[in-house]
């Protein structure tokens, strides 16, 4: 059961990223994707697509751990920064790729404050995930441990966050779904949409 649910996972979230990279611009996309972590789950994918990429984690050693599992990502100049400053210019990228890292943020405070910087480099497009309380993989959760799980949001309160920074949701993946704990989130910048 967990390599089937991991397999799936894995798979959504692989099919996430080429869908977001569409939606940017594909080969045209310049994409930050950060933080990138040890394995660099995304960086192939990335890599063989995108245009440029900027490959960004606040752990030095983790940036030399996926240089040693990818020694050509040396190309892409791998930086060390935080996701909350982020060590690029202003609408510098198609797309930000921020996934699985709102699972550590616990106050709305961090969340709006990461969305805001990434909407600050993003010339359009945040991609995100996060863990979603209206799912029965949550349920059981909670019923096994009889308290709140602090890294699962409501929907609702990822959204009203996602306002506070000037976002709108362009794509929820997998769209329905009782079962997927994890959303995979597109969040299109208001004042592009709009114009």
């Amino acid at each position: 059961v967990v390599q089937y649910v991991t397999f799936y996972t894995t798979f959504w979230d692989e099919n996430f990223a080429k869908l977001a990279l569409r939606y940017a611009g594909g080969e045209d996309a310049e994409v930050v994707y950060a933080p990138c972590g040890s394995t660099g789950q995304f960086y192939e994918i990335f890599a063989a697509r995108a245009k440029h990429l900027h490959l960004i984690d606040s752990s030095p050693a983790k940036l030399e751990a996926l240089l040693a599992n990818h020694p050509e990502a040396k190309q892409w100049k791998p930086q060390v920064g935080e996701v909350t400053n982020l060590p690029l210019p202003d609408a510098s990228v198609n797309l930000a790729f921020c996934m699985h890292h709102f699972y550590d943020l616990q106050d709305t405070e961090s969340r709006i404050a990461t969305l805001k910087e990434l909407a600050r480099v993003s010339r359009r497009y945040i991609a995100i995930s996060v863990h979603d309380r209206a799912t029965l993989s949550y349920i059981r959760k909670r019923i096994r441990i009889e308290e709140p799980l602090p890294d699962s949001l409501r929907m609702a309160t990822i959204l009203k966050e996602a306002a506070s920074a000037d976002l709108r949701l362009q794509l929820k993946h997998p769209t329905l779904s009782l079962f997927a704990y994890q959303r995979s989130l597109l969040f299109e910048k208001t004042s592009v949409s709009a114009s």
